[in-house]
Parts: C-alpha cells; sequence; structure tokens
C-alpha cells in the first residue's frame, strides 16, 4: 500500500466515525443526559463483569497452581525414591577389583 493510498484509507476512516458519531447524535431518541445516564450504568455493569471475571480467573488460577505444585512434589518424591533405590542396589552390588 502506498503512502497517499494508506493516507486515503486513514482520512476516509476518519470521515466515517465522524459522521458515525453526528449521525447518532442528530438521531438518537434521548436527551444528552439520558444518554449519558446509560452509557453510566452500562459501563458499571460492565466493569463489575470484568471484576468478575478476574476474580473467577484468579480462583482457577490458584487451583491450577496449587495442583501443579501438588503434582511437583509427588514427581520429585517419585524421583527421589527411585534414586535411593538404585543406590541402594548399587551399593549392594559387590565392587570388582581394579
Amino acid at each position: 500500500m502506498s503512502d497517499s493510498t494508506g493516507s486515503r484509507f486513514f482520512e476516509g476512516l476518519v470521515f466515517g466515525a465522524v459522521a458515525g458519531v453526528a449521525a447518532g447524535l442528530l438521531l438518537a431518541p434521548r436527551t444528552g443526559e439520558e444518554t449519558r445516564k446509560v452509557m453510566l450504568e452500562k459501563a458499571r455493569d460492565l466493569l463489575a463483569k470484568i471484576d468478575c471475571a478476574v476474580r473467577e480467573s484468579r480462583d482457577v488460577i490458584e487451583i491450577a497452581i496449587a495442583e501443579g505444585q501438588e503434582a511437583g512434589g509427588r514427581t520429585s518424591d517419585a524421583i527421589s525414591d527411585a534414586m535411593e533405590e538404585v543406590i541402594e542396589k548399587a551399593q549392594e552390588q559387590p565392587r570388582k577389583p581394579e
């Protein structure tokens, strides 16, 4: 895309956004104050949903971390047990003279 094409696209994008906002304001069935109240309510609802989602995500992550640590501990214990068994067997073997 050349600079002039990109520039013209951006100009069209900005013009379209401005035209959309203007049309929305002119055709809105509510007054500006009513519209702001509705938008504020929706923003508060959205923030409450985001807060809930963050809390739920945090709980899921904490559970996953705890399960991972538990599994890691079991794996570590199993490896330690296996190593001890190998060492014991090695110590039981008679040594070859050098």
